[in-house]
């Protein structure tokens, strides 16, 4: 098609039609042409588009497809192991062509499978993006003795669904050590400019993952 039929149907301005072309080629990959003989736009039909190259994500769906990477790495062990290999190699090339790879989150989403899931805490996408982008975080919550609300700037390291509860394993600034959050107690969080400072994720396992046993 020509731009002017392309901006006409879509009803788009000369500037987004310029900018969805450019995400077009860079960003999703699709191989659109310009025909100069003809003075239309078409997908180069010697490369056809894969499906990682005609799927586009938002945050949250990035967020999603890596928490269901990370269970299904969990889960490959088990009597399912088998069927779901398939699948997480698939979910990995996606994630590679958007420039995720698997090692970027490995040592981030660690999955405790339990007997079931309940839903998660309305702050978990804002835990789970700070501590994949790897940026400190300021939380509020409450002393289980005093009941007195506290803030504290913390730097995630991982974030660990357990016993149907989602916990963010954290170095906790205040305190100068490691501690462990509920997600669920937590009045408020926020994802701070300030890159997290990193933990070695052995020391995190051997201070903090007994309580997850």
């Amino acid at each position: 098609m020509t731009r002017r039929e392309l901006m006409s149907r879509h009803g788009i301005s000369p500037a987004t039609f310029k900018r969805d072309l450019v995400k077009l080629r860079e960003q999703m990959q699709v191989p659109v042409r310009f025909d100069r003989a003809t003075g239309r736009y078409r997908v180069e039909s010697s490369q056809p588009a894969t499906a990682a190259q005609a799927l586009w994500f938002s945050g949250d769906e990035v967020l999603g497809l890596l928490t269901m990477q990370r269970v299904l790495a969990e889960l490959s062990g088990g009597k399912l192991g088998a069927k779901l290999r398939p699948l997480g190699a698939k979910l990995n090339q996606l994630m590679a062509t958007n420039g995720l790879p698997e090692s970027a989150v490995a040592d981030r989403l660690h999955v405790v499978p339990p007997d079931e899931r309940g839903p998660a805490p309305p702050l978990f996408v804002v835990a789970a993006s700070a501590t994949l982008a790897r940026k400190r975080m300021k939380v509020t919550h409450s002393d289980r003795q005093t009941g007195e609300v506290q803030e504290c700037e913390i730097s995630p390291q991982r974030l660990v669904h357990y016993r149907d509860n989602w916990y963010i394993d954290a170095w906790c600034h205040q305190q100068d050590n490691l501690r462990s959050f509920p997600v669920s107690w937590l009045g408020s969080a926020q994802a701070m400019d300030e890159d997290a400072i990193e933990v070695e994720p052995q020391v995190v396992a051997l201070k903090l993952g007994a309580r997850y046993a």
